[in-house]
């Protein structure tokens, strides 16, 4: 699924739950200034653009759809990039 990215069990349950992304990832930000690299490490690239502060899950999903391709096809064919 293209919504998946791995945590914890003490992130998912305690930090995360069933609070929506807008809400998590803005308190995540607090603590990590360095937020946009760690979400690029997710092949999450712009959290504007998927969605994320709207929790737009449409524009997540279509977003992040693409570049789990494109990581795929530089993957299988690294000379071709």
């Amino acid at each position: 699924m293209l919504n998946i990215t791995l945590v914890d069990d003490y992130l998912n349950k305690r930090k995360i739950g069933a609070k929506a992304p807008s809400v998590y990832m803005k308190e995540f930000k607090v603590g990590n200034r360095d937020l946009a690299q760690t979400m690029r490490t997710h092949l999450i690239d712009d959290m504007d653009a998927y969605g994320v502060w709207l929790d737009d899950y449409e524009a997540f999903i279509e977003q992040r759809g693409t570049r789990v391709m494109e990581e795929i096809k530089e993957r299988l064919e690294p000379d071709l990039g």
